[in-house]
């Protein structure tokens, strides 16, 4: 009688013969393992993208320069400007503005022993990025951040797209004397890089001066003392100061506007201590040029963030 070779295992006519005999238990145990497969991935955390993408132009202003960039050379551009994209010049400004310090999400599992809170956030901030090249001749660098929340993934990547951009203008504008027209709906990037801004609402611009001038034609600089008990007593002491122009008192608050805050707030504090009282709380608030925006034309600018960033 012939018999069949060992270890040839089960025929598929077996299997299925074993299942219908027992199939109230193998529809538990199929019923289990969907449940337990629904169950992980329930608790499996989400994850979300948003992508930057930037044009590069490799050109200078050096007119001698040729127009033209070797086509074999592109490719190492881009590795050169992708690797600057990944250096602490451009994640360090980004992680200072987007406080990732103060994030979990970025902090979890740090300790002293690990190094510096900044140079933990970044590498927890490079193992969130994705950077890369379009195809090859092409000029576009893709951008790509990974977070647990939409919106910090988008905030990622438009702040490293954004960092990189600044910090081009500012090479171009003071190392190479190059005057560059920058058109910006983000009034914080147009403070810190504009040496004039133009204000446009409905094809029409409404004011056009530098910055500090923008900004000190909407009201004076304010400073806000909180202070222990009254302190309608201490406005003679404050009104006395250089360079104050109003004070006025609101319970325990006084409200000062002065031309100059960043040089009026140490005196202030020293003759609120000189006058026995006790601060609590110390502020400065300047006017913003999103201040001027919506003094000029009734609206804020809003800004938009979505899980898909253009840049």
């Amino acid at each position: 009688m012939a018999q069949e070779p060992e270890g040839s295992g089960m025929s598929l006519q077996q299997i299925y013969l074993v299942l219908l005999a027992h199939w109230r238990t193998s529809l538990v145990i199929f019923a289990c393992l969907v449940a337990t497969a629904v169950v992980v991935i329930k608790k499996m955390p989400r994850t979300y993208t948003a992508t930057a993408t930037m044009i590069l132009d490799y050109r200078t202003n050096d007119r001698m320069a040729p127009q033209e960039f070797p086509a074999g050379m592109i490719g190492s551009y881009l590795a050169t400007q992708i690797e600057v994209l990944r250096s602490s010049d451009i994640l360090d400004p980004v992680i200072n503005r987007l406080e990732l310090t103060k994030d979990p999400e970025f902090m979890g599992g740090y300790a002293p022993k690990n190094g510096s809170l900044l140079s933990w956030a970044r590498e927890a901030l490079r193992a969130k990025l994705e950077i890369g090249s379009g195809q090859y001749g092409s000029q576009l660098i893709h951008i790509t951040a990974i977070s647990r929340n939409p919106e910090r993934a988008a905030q990622l990547a438009d702040a490293v797209a954004g960092e990189f951009e600044s910090q081009q203008v500012r090479r171009l504008n003071e190392q190479l004397g190059m005057t560059i027209f920058l058109t910006t709906r983000y009034l914080e990037e147009a403070d810190e890089l504009c040496g004039r801004v133009g204000i446009i609402d409905h094809g029409r611009i409404v004011a056009e001066g530098t910055p500090d001038a923008l900004k000190r034609s909407v009201g004076a600089d304010i400073i806000i003392a909180r202070v222990a008990g009254d302190a309608g007593h201490l406005c003679a002491t404050i009104s006395a100061l250089p360079g104050i122009q109003s004070v006025e008192a609101h319970g325990n608050e006084l409200v000062i506007a002065t031309d100059n805050g960043s040089a009026a707030i140490s005196p202030v504090a020293v003759a609120l201590n000189s006058s026995g009282a006790a601060v609590r709380d110390l502020t400065l608030r300047t006017p913003t040029l999103d201040d001027v925006f919506l003094e000029l034309t009734g609206t804020h600018i809003e800004r938009e963030h979505t899980p898909e960033t253009d840049r």
